[in-house]
């Protein structure tokens, strides 16, 4: 029956399809929620059989035979929706998302980097620095950082990653001269204003003071507007 009234025609299917994906998502939520597999993989494969051009649907069937440990049947089903959606980065994220989800960082990286180069973000630059950095590929992270900061020099989350690191690894005046080039974007960040004055503090820096006087008035502020 529900096969009957959502398909009527072709027509039909292309007009309405998202609610149709979002019907069989569902379907298949609800399934795994109750721990019933079969009907779950059942539903999924409806989907992607109704709807065959649906980049959801196989991903939605990928993600059940993941869950089932049928890795050969998601690897062709993968297959067949990153050759239908060739210009698409969502396979590749999606494979990224399940080898970081078992702790497989390496791998996930490498799909991230490939999801990149068909759609570049800032969401997958971060899973990629974060995937590297899981992988203890520490240099290869430092080097994925850098060009994002030179991609985008004027992004806050890559320029604070990027300070946050020196930091981390005692590299002062670099992380000093990112911290304050981060300022000159945002100069009411209190986070940035906080450790930069406790970088002058370190380094007998006068401006050590007063940047922190800075950043605790705005704190301040902060918390008395959400007071309200």
């Amino acid at each position: 029956e529900f096969r009957r009234v959502l398909f009527r025609s072709a027509e039909d299917t292309t007009k309405y399809q998202s609610a149709i994906e979002a019907i069989y998502t569902i379907g298949v939520q609800s399934a795994l929620k109750n721990k019933d597999n079969d009907t779950a993989l059942k539903v999924a494969k409806d989907a992607y059989q109704n709807l065959p051009e649906s980049l959801k649907a196989g991903l939605l069937l990928a993600g059940v035979q993941l869950r089932l440990e049928q890795k050969s049947e998601a690897e062709d089903t993968l297959r067949e929706v990153k050759i239908a959606h060739s210009d698409s980065e969502a396979p590749y994220e999606f494979e990224g998302d399940y080898y970081a989800s078992k702790k497989e960082y390496a791998r996930a990286a490498d799909a991230y980097t490939l999801a990149k180069a068909k759609v570049d973000s800032e969401k997958l630059n971060l899973k990629i620095y974060n995937a590297l950095k899981a992988a203890d590929r520490a240099v290869d992270a430092d080097l994925f950082l850098e060009a994002w900061v030179a991609e985008s020099p004027n992004n806050p989350r890559p320029l604070m990653l990027l300070a946050l690191n020196y930091q981390a690894t005692n590299q002062k005046e670099n992380a000093i001269a990112t911290y304050e080039k981060l300022i000159s974007i945002n100069p009411n960040d209190a986070v940035t204003l906080n450790n930069l004055a406790w970088l002058y503090f370190e380094t007998n820096n006068k401006a050590a003071e007063a940047t922190a006087k800075k950043s605790v008035h705005i704190k301040r502020q902060f918390c008395g507007y959400r007071r309200y």
